[in-house]
C-alpha cells in the first residue's frame, strides 16, 4: 500500500516537473525562440546521464517492481529544487 502511494507521488511530481520545467517552459519563461543559450546548469538538469535529470528518471523506472521509490522521490524533490532555483534566475 505504501509502495502504491509512493509511486503515485513520484508520478505526480514527475508530471509537474515535465510541465513546469521542460524546454518549452524554459523558452516561454526566458522569452526565447530557441535553446541556443540555455545555461549549462539547466541543460544538465534536463540531460545529465550521471545525476538526477529527466534523462535518468523515467516513468517506467518508477513503476518497476524492484524500484527504490523512496530514492526516486528524493531525486525528484532535489530536481524540483534545482529547477526552481535555476528558473528563478530568469
Amino acid at each position: 500500500m505504501i509502495k502504491k502511494f509512493l509511486v503515485t507521488q513520484c508520478e505526480a511530481l514527475l508530471n509537474h516537473l515535465l510541465t513546469h520545467y521542460s524546454n518549452t517552459a524554459y523558452m516561454k519563461q526566458a522569452q526565447v525562440n530557441n535553446l541556443d543559450n540555455v545555461p549549462e546548469a539547466v541543460w544538465d538538469l534536463w540531460c545529465s546521464p550521471t545525476s538526477a535529470s529527466f534523462a535518468t528518471i523515467k516513468k517506467t523506472d518508477i513503476k518497476a517492481a524492484d524500484a527504490d521509490t523512496i530514492q526516486i522521490l528524493k531525486n525528484l524533490i532535489w530536481l524540483k529544487y534545482k529547477f526552481f532555483k535555476e528558473f528563478s534566475k530568469l
